[in-house]
């Protein structure tokens, strides 16, 4: 089986439209920040529930998911730091170290796990 499928193409859709999300913010356009973080806990949703219906997992799927939920969820609370707006208060400056210092130890992990170590 090919890692070209349905739920690997959403999966790197999700990466993708990552940017995109992050000037939508930049730009003070967070409707559009709103439609596209639904869009990606959507396919998020869709992907895994495909891949596992249609039996397409595969070794990039695997990686990938996870990298890009950790990727759209950083852009997110680095975002909306830097929104004076929605009066964020410094309090929440330890709940995303917390979730920073947990996407570090998600790479060892899955370094391990694709050299087949774990």
């Amino acid at each position: 089986m090919g890692v070209w499928n349905i739920p690997n193409t959403l999966t790197i859709t999700r990466i993708i439209i990552i940017p995109v999300f992050i000037t939508s913010i930049v730009y003070k356009r967070y409707d559009y920040a709103l439609y596209l973080f639904i869009f990606a806990a959507l396919s998020d949703m869709f992907d895994g529930l495909l891949a596992r219906l249609r039996n397409q997992k595969t070794a990039l799927g695997t990686f990938l998911d996870p990298l890009a939920d950790k990727l759209l969820m950083s852009a997110a609370f680095i975002s909306f730091l830097s929104i004076s707006e929605l009066g964020i208060l410094s309090s929440t400056l330890w709940q995303i170290n917390f979730f920073l210092s947990r996407l570090s130890s998600f790479f060892p992990f899955m370094t391990g796990y694709l050299n087949g170590s774990l």
